[in-house]
């Protein structure tokens, strides 16, 4: 799984990463119907961050069971990083459509799904840190705390 001490342009490349492989499968497996929402090798590079945050942070997914709804796909180890500034466009995404987040762990080898508002609780207490490579601050999402902000599988 890419991270931040790989090339940029490498990071961006990559089509399908593990977690939103896992996520397809969940949707799969649970007769949700899932569309690519999100900006995928858009190709501008380091310029894309001159984009404004609601535009670069679009949701990776949109989907369809019940009602509509906004999916956010991250992957991590033994915890999940989302930059501070995202979390700001999600909270606008979240007032257009209903938005969740489906986390997977590669060291756990766990599935998360959480709703928006239950995420923004959690983060309160969160760690933060920063990456060196910009400087840009992330909240420390450690996955054994994300067990119990989880939904029921299959509810999306």
């Amino acid at each position: 799984m890419a991270g931040y001490k790989d090339e940029f342009n490498d990071r961006i490349k990559e089509q399908s990463n593990l977690a939103e492989k896992r996520f397809r499968g969940y949707c799969d497996a649970h007769d949700i119907q899932y569309y690519e929402y999100g900006i995928h090798n858009h190709g501008f590079g380091k310029s894309f961050g001159l984009f404004p945050g609601i535009i670069r942070n679009t949701p990776d997914f949109i989907t369809f069971k019940r009602h509509p709804q906004l999916v956010e796909v991250k992957g991590g180890l033994e915890n999940i990083k989302i930059k501070l500034n995202d979390v700001e466009s999600y909270k606008k995404w979240n007032e257009i459509l209903p938005l969740k987040y489906f986390f997977y762990s590669l060291t756990y080898h766990t599935e998360y799904l959480i709703k928006h508002d239950s995420l923004m609780e959690y983060v309160s207490y969160c760690q933060t840190d920063f990456y060196p490579d910009n400087n840009k601050q992330y909240y420390i999402l450690e996955c054994p705390d994300l067990e119990s902000l989880c939904m029921l599988k299959g509810v999306v």
